[in-house]
């Protein structure tokens, strides 16, 4: 099953019945007591990719996430990583994720409104002053839409497709300088139309290892003819998954023991471990946004054990 009401109903018939279910949702929530999700979590995406920006300087964090389930376990995610990471979050807004009104959030982000006066404001007090350094400081300023410090050092944008492509831009539109203010992303950023938007080039998301998904493409293409859907190396898994366990040499064993042994098992998108709770721990990768695609910064390691030194 892939979303957490299709999860909900199948786990009602196979506990009954003693039987393991590996799922596609995403939401946590529906996880446990013989329920497994093998998806991609906002929880440990946010977690990955705020705790490399925290190594490399970034204190201060704000999100702008779309009103709906998936914002609000990326807010909840956040506030958790900041916590573990001994950083701050200063700034939350959110936004209709049918993407209407766009304008209003990114302006309440930016302060716009609040920067914008500041600037008008400063700008009269150096034309009533006149003299020739407030005349220069007049003209640096001409290029200039608002004036003052944001209190954030990094957004998190956990959006994807068409919808991030339109609400990228705003950012820089409504004076956040992503040059400066680093953008950080979830798995919705691992499309290669990311590349294509100014406003995210350098910014940084958490995703799958990327020798590994990369191998995985290149065996469907030779197989299909066509990239893979992003469900597909989900699907793949599974099946592997189960055939792994089927060949156990005391015969197929698909217990919570073998389905959580805490070696982990290797898979399309790089090594994965179930833990008690039923949700996948997964080694991830942090990756940069360029205009020629993505750079690792951060390798995904290659065993648990790497991943807890």
């Amino acid at each position: 099953p892939l979303f957490n009401t299709s999860v909900a109903a199948a786990a009602a018939v196979t506990r009954a019945r003693g039987l393991p279910v590996i799922a596609f949702s995403s939401d946590r929530k529906v996880a446990g007591d013989g329920v497994y999700l093998l998806s991609f979590t906002p929880s440990q995406e946010v977690d990955a990719v705020i705790g490399f920006a925290v190594a490399r300087g970034l204190r201060r964090f704000a999100v702008l996430a779309p009103d709906d389930l998936y914002g609000l376990a990326v807010l909840a995610a956040a506030r958790q990583a900041v916590r573990r990471h001994g950083a701050e979050l200063t700034r939350t807004e959110f936004y209709s994720p049918t993407g209407e009104d766009l304008d209003k959030p990114v302006k309440r982000l930016a302060n716009y409104h609040a920067r914008r006066q500041a600037l008008l404001s400063r700008r009269r007090a150096l034309r009533k002053d006149g003299d020739e350094t407030s005349k220069r400081m007049l003209s640096a300023l001409k290029k200039h839409d608002t004036m003052g410090q944001l209190e954030y050092d990094a957004v998190s944008l956990p959006e994807g497709g068409e919808l991030l492509i339109s609400l990228a831009p705003l950012l820089p539109y409504y004076d956040i300088d992503t040059t400066e203010i680093r953008l950080l992303g979830t798995g919705r950023w691992d499309d290669d139309k990311v590349r294509l938007e100014p406003a995210l080039l350098g910014g940084w998301f958490a995703g799958a290892d990327r020798t590994a998904a990369d191998d995985f493409r290149s065996r469907y293409r030779a197989a299909f003819g066509q990239l893979p859907p992003r469900l597909a190396s989900l699907a793949h898994d599974a099946m592997a998954l189960a055939a792994v366990l089927a060949q156990e040499a005391g015969g197929p064993d698909f217990s919570a023991r073998a389905i959580t042994n805490p070696d982990g098992f290797v898979g399309s998108d790089g090594i994965f471990r179930f833990g008690p709770d039923g949700v996948a721990e997964r080694g991830m990768a942090i990756l940069e946004v360029e205009r020629k695609g993505f750079r690792v910064r951060r390798k995904a390691p290659t065993t648990f054990e790497a991943l807890t030194n």
